[in-house]
């Protein structure tokens, strides 16, 4: 899924949403795949530390209501707890899926096609393929890390320079591959 811009329009039928045809920035050269990769693993890493440090907190704030009152709410504050610790564990293994997803991709060497692990500079700004991340800012320019599985990853891949893809009607035109 395609973040939304940083501005929304009111589109048909009042609905708020982003425009069809929002072209991401980029500068004269775009960055190469290895920092966009540093960057993409970086972003994980992080997120994996602070989800960690979030199921810590929540271990300790557990342990720490053993102490507390006894009773229904001691029982509700304790479900509360477990049902966050279970989110949190689940976005945690999601994210180590990712990371293992990542390190295992092959970034070095530049493909004449799209595939997974390619940066591909569009019409419509900079794709980094592979794993699902979102916007991202790597040397000044923003890059949308999508899955290879994503609608957009699946139309993309295969493609070479030139060539054209369309999703939810907006056609995308691939003019570099790294």
């Amino acid at each position: 899924m395609w973040p939304a811009p940083d501005f929304l329009h009111s589109g048909e039928n009042g609905c708020r949403c982003r425009p069809k045809a929002y072209i991401w920035p980029m500068t004269a050269s775009m960055p190469s795949k290895s920092e966009v990769y540093a960057a993409c693993l970086e972003l994980i890493r992080h997120k994996i530390a602070r989800l960690e440090r979030a199921l810590a907190d929540l271990s300790e704030d557990a342990a720490g209501e053993t102490k507390s009152s006894a009773g229904d709410k001691h029982e509700t504050s304790r479900a509360m707890v477990q049902n966050e610790q279970e989110k949190i564990s689940r976005q945690l293994h999601e994210a180590s899926v990712q990371q293992v997803a990542l390190e295992q991709m092959d970034v070095t060497p530049a493909h004449p096609s799209v595939r997974a692990g390619s940066l591909v500079a569009t019409d419509k700004g900079l794709l980094f393929v592979g794993i699902a991340l979102g916007r991202i800012e790597v040397a000044g320019d923003t890059v949308m890390a999508l899955s290879s599985q994503s609608p957009l990853g699946l139309r993309l891949a295969g493609l070479r320079a030139g060539e054209q893809a369309a999703v939810n009607g907006t056609v995308y035109r691939v003019e570099k591959i790294d």
